[in-house]
């Protein structure tokens, strides 16, 4: 079972809560004087100052000092009289604004307690705290029992008496420890805010320190760059300092110059093999290096090298200043000597090649000349041949000797084969020349082959000529020219087709061209014939057996004529199928 003073001091809590929630509902704290412990109900952040999750604590640990030496004040008298203590409106401060604290007493036959309200000063008292005092029940109830707690004060007040000087002590002490506190505070809060500081420092250098390590990994990774770049390198590559002391070599350097590594690092360029290259001119070319900074490219320079011999050496020198102002020198070296010699010897066959092209065309121009001189001597006598033949004829067949009419009739046929080959080395040696005239105007294409297709039908009996053609246009050229291709393409077309019937030939406007196509069923063309078709002299193999006369100078005075006129010529063919030969000719 519970004690009677438990029972009680539960009772007397009960009913300072309910009088804390009730009447006294803007009470901040409660006082329990034998103790010193504040309890709280509402929380006031100005004045009073108290750790978080902790509701009871003693006055002396949280009240600001102003207010603590206030109260004791207050408490010492009240302890001293030990009687119902109540005052209104007393004006105390935390060092920054005005504030009043009003004290309500509230007593039971154990404890004595105040209700301390702390407000701002401008604050208006809103109930009339003696009045409540007087209808409080505990004050009635400290009345009635006013006999028993005259030994109780008198005891409290021989205690109180004692405690007097160590009170006053204890109020000083606790003065010096609230200022030691407070700069205690003040030192907590600099060393959290070094700390900080110290904090965002380390971190800066933490970045810092990583910065620097990820730029020593590139520098790292730069440098294996470059040293791979110059191993590998088929040239010969140098890095000198500015005495010009080796630092280093690639393998190619070592292989062309056949030297060992131990005899070139660390030794100056001129003091290689013992002294053996002191390369005159070279010094000049690093001197300028060195005071104007410049490159030296492609410099070539022969020279006797101790372990190669008589070399051509082209030198490449690039300066290179490093971030301390360092100046190093890349020497590139490339051996030449065979380039060199290769140059010289190709210059010599070009020389030669050169004569040999100038005397042939010397000879074909010669060629020429006798071709044309002997067509031009041939054309008079068979011109008179012909001439007489046709005369003869004309004679016999009037006088009815038709067997001497047949005879000349197979002579003519000679004869106008013969005109005709004489005509072709003419007109070859004159294309050949750049001599070939020609007579340029506008004419109508489809009427020029119209024209042709009808002496073709009136001398040959044995294939029909087909025409296609298609619009109308007109032609900037050489009519008779154009009329000398078209022919020559007929008649090879008829040549080349004997067991056919037929030849078909046909027009078509493209754009801003006229094409004109010749096509046959006859023995067609081998691919590699194709080739070289349209060259000057050149046969088909399938026609180079005496059974189809010709000197091989039709198509390529063709192709010629064609090229004068801007146009272009082209074949397709097929062996035992035929030919389609066509032509390209521009309008203007």
């Amino acid at each position: 079972m519970q004690s009677t003073n438990s029972i009680k001091i539960d009772d007397y809590q009960n009913s300072t809560e309910n009088l804390c929630q009730g009447k006294y509902s803007a009470v901040t704290a409660v006082l329990n004087v034998q103790s010193g412990n504040l309890q709280f109900y509402e929380s006031n952040g100005k004045l009073l100052e108290f750790p978080i999750h902790k509701e009871n604590f003693t006055w002396m640990e949280i009240a600001g000092e102003d207010i603590s030496i206030t109260f004791l004040e207050e408490l010492h008298r009240l302890r001293d009289i030990l009687k119902i203590f109540s005052k209104q409106n007393t004006l105390i401060s935390n060092g920054k604004v005005p504030n009043r604290l009003d004290v309500v007493p509230h007593f039971n036959n154990l404890e004595i307690r105040f209700l301390l309200q702390i407000r701002d000063s401008a604050e208006n008292v809103e109930r009339c705290v003696g009045s409540e005092i007087q209808h409080n029940p505990a004050h009635i109830f400290i009345e009635q029992s006013e006999p028993e707690l005259s030994p109780l004060r008198e005891a409290i007040h021989n205690v109180t008496d004692d405690q007097d000087p160590v009170q006053g002590k204890l109020q000083s002490s606790y003065k010096g420890f609230s200022r030691e506190c407070r700069g205690l505070q003040n030192l907590i809060g600099e060393v959290e805010m070094s700390r900080e500081e110290l904090e965002r420092k380390n971190e800066g250098l933490v970045d810092a320190n990583n910065k620097l390590q990820n730029s020593l990994e590139e520098l790292n990774m730069s440098r294996k760059l470059s040293d791979a770049t110059i191993a590998v390198l088929h040239e010969p590559l140098l890095v000198l300092d500015k005495e010009l002391i080796i630092l280093s070599a690639n393998q190619a350097f070592y292989k062309t110059f056949k030297i060992a590594e131990t005899q070139v690092i660390g030794k100056k360029l001129y003091e290689l093999q013992n002294g053996g290259w002191n390369i005159p001119g070279l010094a000049h070319k690093f001197t300028r290096i060195q005071d104007l900074d410049e490159s030296v490219i492609e410099t070539e320079i022969a020279f006797d090298f101790p372990s190669l011999g008589e070399r051509i050496i082209k030198f490449n020198m690039q300066p290179v200043n490093k971030t301390n102002g360092e100046q190093l020198i890349l020497l590139a070296l490339d051996d030449i000597t065979v380039s060199k010699n290769n140059i010289q010897e190709q210059k010599l066959i070009l020389e030669q090649l050169q004569v040999q092209i100038s005397e042939k065309i010397k000879l074909e121009c010669q060629k020429n000349d006798l071709i044309c001189m002997i067509s031009h001597e041939l054309k008079t006598p068979v011109t008179i041949i012909k001439g007489c033949t046709q005369a003869l004829m004309h004679k016999f067949n009037k006088n009815g000797n038709l067997e001497a009419v047949s005879f000349l009739c197979k002579m003519n046929n000679q004869v106008n084969k013969l005109s005709h080959l004489i005509g072709d080395l003419l007109d070859a040696s004159e294309v050949t020349a750049g001599q070939l005239k020609y007579n340029m105007d506008t004419f109508e294409l489809n009427e020029l082959i119209e024209e042709i297709s009808d002496e073709f039908k009136q001398t040959s009996d044995s294939h029909t000529i087909l025409l296609n053609l298609g619009e109308k246009v007109r032609i900037f050229g050489d009519r008779i020219r154009i009329g000398q291709v078209i022919t020559n393409l007929l008649s090879n077309a008829i040549k080349y087709s004997p067991k056919a019937s037929r030849v078909t030939l046909r027009t078509l406007v493209n754009g801003k061209k006229a094409s004109i196509s010749v096509e046959d069923t006859g023995i067609g063309i081998s691919i590699q014939s194709q080739k070289n078709i349209f060259d000057k002299f050149y046969r088909a193999n399938g026609v180079v057996n005496g059974k189809y006369s010709g000197l091989g100078l039709g198509l390529y005075i063709v192709s010629q004529i064609v090229k004068e006129h801007r146009g272009g010529i082209s074949v397709s063919s097929r062996e035992q199928e035929g030919s389609v030969f066509t032509i390209d000719l521009p309008f203007s």
